[in-house]
């Protein structure tokens, strides 16, 4: 779909879905560029937050580095556990509603890190905050591309900015004089929690959402897989290439072999 196309110009290849309208009034759009923006920062922000907490969660239970290595992975397990799921359930509840749900699990799991008692208790805290990151980002990316697709000029740039900014201010406040490890998590979970129960007014509805073309068998049954990092801080997760609306990712896929290059 080309930028600034209306949702009824389309082949039978990419139809809308049932419902679907363009957004037009410019007012709400620049709410919506906002609040799709403010997403971004809390993303970054609060992922970078506990990027700072790991030096306390590793002096806190004394682990060794392959112990705090296998803690770490969690994240990245519970975000991998979850993408598959994240988009059939984003599709039937909602991108809004899956930002508001998945953005307070993600603010409460951030504040419960450094509350954490007992080592196995962080690692299980640490595989729900991936899980919370998955499904958020995936919300957050349905928006983005509903944002944009809306506007008559690129967005994803500037959103992509917005990540490395939040990312940039929650690891900063970790620099500053006095402020405890449980206090920076309450201070960046406390701003992700009042983006997520207050932006939802402010997003698109999930309706002029282009159907993609079918890939062909041979793509379906191999299953491209890409390997995303996130820019500037850490690789992220394993997701199906094409289910999702992908962000600051580099993908390698599996081409037929008989394709010539």
């Amino acid at each position: 779909m080309r930028h600034g196309t209306d949702c009824s110009e389309t082949s039978s290849a990419q139809r809308p879905f049932s419902g679907a309208q363009a957004i037009s009034d410019p007012a709400r759009l620049r709410r919506a560029t906002r609040a799709t923006m403010a997403q971004f920062f809390v993303n970054g922000a609060t992922f970078a937050t506990w990027g700072v907490l790991i030096p306390s969660v590793k002096a806190r239970f004394e682990l060794s580095d392959a112990v705090l290595s296998l803690a770490m992975l969690a994240v990245a397990g519970g975000a991998l556990l979850t993408m598959g799921r994240s988009g059939k359930w984003i599709a039937r509840v909602g991108s809004g509603k899956g930002l508001m749900f998945s953005g307070v699990l993600y603010a409460f799991t951030l504040l419960a890190i450094p509350l954490a008692p007992q080592f196995w208790m962080l690692v299980a805290l640490l595989l729900v905050f991936g899980t919370a990151m998955a499904a958020f980002d995936v919300a957050m990316s349905v928006q983005a591309a509903l944002v944009e697709n809306n506007r008559s000029r690129p967005i994803m740039s500037t959103l992509h900015a917005m990540f490395s900014i939040g990312g940039i201010a929650g690891s900063s406040l970790g620099a500053l004089p006095g402020l405890s490890p449980l206090a920076h998590a309450a201070l960046v979970g406390a701003g992700t929690l009042a983006v997520a129960l207050t932006i939802r007014r402010f997003t698109l509805p999930d309706t002029c959402t282009m159907r993609p073309p079918r890939p062909p068998a041979a793509a379906r049954t191999r299953g491209a897989w890409c390997w995303c990092w996130a820019r500037s801080l850490s690789w992220r997760w394993l997701a199906k290439a094409g289910c999702m609306t992908g962000r600051r990712c580099t993908c390698a896929t599996w081409r037929n072999r008989r394709r010539r290059w």
